[in-house]
């Protein structure tokens, strides 16, 4: 597979490149030859476009009408003449292997040093300028402060596949870097509760039992009760042996 340069601001270490065939998603802003980056651990959302393959791995790339527990209704185009006509296809998710909300669409494939020209989503206008609320910030010491259920009603633009179920923490000051800038912003997921054994090896922000919040990337403790929280920045040690209460999945970081 051929590597190609990841954007700065893609938080999915899972996120890929596939290339677009056929012509059933231009009026989705989406053409034969383009590449297509995608994000697993994006939760795809009514109003995106995702790309799913099935158990053949047959590819695909639609429009997500809908989703529920079991089932996800897509929908796709067919040029009829000189005239599309869109169709509206139900699928199963426990014969879907891979389901990715599409990040970017490139005319070209991206090549480092170079300035990719990106295809614009011309039917998700409005969930491109979503926004979603600002509940807390991460600021110098490792430290984050934030309430999940808090919304004042500041609040920060959406990621390009949308801001449903997510909260915004801003940056404050470099401590964070590698992974976040001063005035950028990390975005959590708050959809449901999720269970440190789902988020091993991701990204997240993880509360303790003593209320501490801290960004890491979630590891098994050496116990096997508890969770290590391990920082991008050497400069910091290892969280050993930590008693997670909660993790809060982290969806995007913007710039």
């Amino acid at each position: 597979m051929e590597a190609l340069p990841a954007p700065a601001n893609i938080s999915d270490a899972d996120a890929f490149y596939v290339e677009a065939t056929g012509d059933s998603m231009v009026p989705e802003g989406i053409r034969a030859s383009d590449t297509v980056l995608v994000s697993p651990n994006t939760p795809p959302a009514p109003g995106a476009r995702v790309y799913l393959e099935d158990r053949e791995k047959r590819g695909a790339i639609k429009r997500c009408v809908s989703i529920s527990d079991d089932t996800i209704e897509l929908r796709g185009w067919i040029r009829e003449g000189n005239q599309w006509q869109s169709f509206d296809e139900q699928r199963k998710l426990v014969y879907v292997t891979v389901l990715a909300t599409v990040i970017a669409v490139y005319e070209h494939k991206p090549m480092v040093g170079e300035r990719p020209v990106i295809r614009p989503d011309p039917t998700g206008t409005a969930q491109r300028t979503a926004s979603v609320p600002l509940i807390g910030y991460a600021a110098a010491g490792n430290d984050i402060v934030f309430d999940s259920t808090f919304d004042d009603g500041e609040r920060v633009p959406a990621p390009p596949s949308g801001g449903v179920g997510l909260g915004a923490l801003a940056v404050r000051g470099n401590s964070m870097r590698p992974i976040a800038r001063d005035g950028g912003t990390i975005h959590i997921d708050l959809s449901r509760r999720f269970m440190p054994s789902e988020c091993i090896g991701d990204l997240v922000v993880a509360r303790d039992r003593d209320g501490g919040a801290y960004l890491k990337t979630l590891r098994r403790g050496d116990d096997g009760r508890h969770w290590n929280l391990e920082s991008a920045d050497q400069r910091y040690e290892t969280m050993i042996n930590i008693d997670v209460e909660q993790v809060f999945p982290v969806r995007w970081i913007g710039l």
